[in-house]
Formats: structure tokens, C-alpha cells, sequence
């Protein structure tokens, strides 16, 4: 009785689990390059092994494409399939699928939230000069060829774990595949989000009905186990 007690609390923070995830998704609804998580279950021992421990929430990032912006604006960049921008970061190179570059004061290439931007031969900087993105990615200072864009793909979506502020980190182990293709840029569009509204908030009340329902659970067994304990001692 009290390992039922134990599932349905487990469940009970899955579905609370599967509920933040959700809630993010919509807080991001209208933020560019932001790509929708979700949900699965993933048991923590072998099948069998204890026969009460259920399964538990683990995220991954669903890497679909939103619908294109368009601004017009030179240095927005849109990846027009697999593939991310690869910056500079104090933790080590990191990837984004957002695509919104300036020119800081020194003249180097950085991306909106002010991460260095690379090349395929390092750092980009142009100094004063007027900057041109070509459609393969080159980096034209003056109209003269800088250096192109580092693109990097990677064989498996899960090859990535989700960092702060629309960043990915490779996971422990895994790398880029350079034998993929490499995507051509749209330039003065940026990528939107992937999270469609309508159908994250039909995800959330079914995790808000099925939380609603593992708690009628947990207090029903609490109740069993409450009458249970008053007999004994009746006894």
C-alpha cells in the first residue's frame, strides 16, 4: 500500500515537472530562436529491480524550425536547416540558432546578447568597415572576403544539452559531424520560436488534469492506510 502511496507521488511531481516545462515554452512563445521542450519518462532502475519506483520526467529540446521574421536588417540571419551559429563564450564555444549579429566598438562580431561570433578561422573582426553577410555564409569587411561563418551541425538532437539565454553545450562525450550539409543562411530574417501556443496549452491541462488526478490518488491510499492504521489499534 504505502508503494502505491510512493507512485503516486512520483507522479504527482512529473506531472508538476511536465507543467514547468510547459509554462517555459509559453514564456518563450514569442522569443527568436527559442526551440520547444518536452517531456519524457525514463525509469531509474532496471525493469523489476524495485517494483515500486516509477519513472521519472527527463526534457529534451524539440529542434524545429519557427516560422521566419522578417526585419530586413542585414546582419539577422536565418539558418535554413540543421546546423548553428557557433560563438565564444567564458564556459567554451557554444551554439545558437539565433542568428541576430552587431559590431561592438572594437570592431569584432558578436551576437545579441554580446557572445564573440566565430569563424571558420577564429574571431571575426572588421573593424570600422561596413559588413555584408553573403547567403554560404562569408563575412564580406569593405566588400572584401573576412571569413565565413562557422556553422556547426551535429548528427543527433540530443547530442546537445540546453544552456541559459538560447545557448547548447554538446553533451559529455559527444561532438559536431562535419559530413553533414551545410544550411545556407536567409539574410534580414531571423528564426522564430517553434512553440505553438494553442498546443502547449492543451499539454498543460492535460498535466494539470493528470496532477489533479495522482493527488485524488495519494489522498485516497493516505485515507486506506489511516483507516488501516485506526483498526490495528482497535485491536
Amino acid at each position: 500500500m504505502t508503494g502505491g502511496l510512493h507512485v503516486a507521488g512520483r507522479a504527482m511531481s512529473n506531472f508538476a515537472a511536465r507543467h514547468d516545462v510547459i509554462s517555459n515554452n509559453l514564456a518563450n512563445a514569442s522569443t527568436p530562436g527559442f526551440a520547444r521542450e518536452d517531456t519524457f519518462l525514463e525509469r531509474l532502475e532496471a525493469e523489476g529491480a524495485k517494483p515500486f519506483t516509477g519513472p521519472r520526467v527527463e526534457t529534451r529540446t524539440v529542434f524545429v524550425p519557427g516560422d521566419p521574421i522578417l526585419t530586413e536588417r542585414p546582419l539577422d540571419l536565418l539558418l535554413e536547416g540543421s546546423g548553428f551559429f557557433t560563438v565564444h563564450t567564458a564556459r567554451g564555444e557554444r551554439y545558437s540558432r539565433l542568428g541576430s549579429l552587431q559590431v561592438d566598438r572594437d570592431g569584432y562580431v558578436r551576437s545579441s546578447d554580446g557572445h564573440l561570433v566565430l569563424g571558420e578561422n577564429g574571431l571575426l573582426h572588421v573593424g570600422d568597415r561596413s559588413v555584408t553577410v553573403e547567403k554560404d555564409g562569408s563575412i564580406l569587411a569593405a566588400g572584401t572576403f573576412l571569413d565565413r561563418l562557422r556553422i556547426t551541425t551535429f548528427a543527433r538532437a540530443d547530442d546537445l544539452e540546453r544552456e541559459s539565454g538560447g545557448l547548447y553545450a554538446p553533451r559529455p562525450g559527444r561532438r559536431p559531424d562535419p559530413s553533414l550539409p551545410r544550411p545556407d543562411l536567409q539574410i534580414g530574417q531571423l528564426e522564430g520560436s517553434s512553440v505553438r501556443p494553442i498546443a502547449e496549452l492543451v499539454r498543460m491541462i492535460e498535466a494539470v488534469r493528470s496532477y489533479a488526478t495522482a493527488a485524488r490518488a495519494v489522498r485516497a491510499t493516505d485515507n486506506t492506510l489511516q483507516r488501516a492504521v485506526n483498526d490495528i489499534a482497535r485491536i
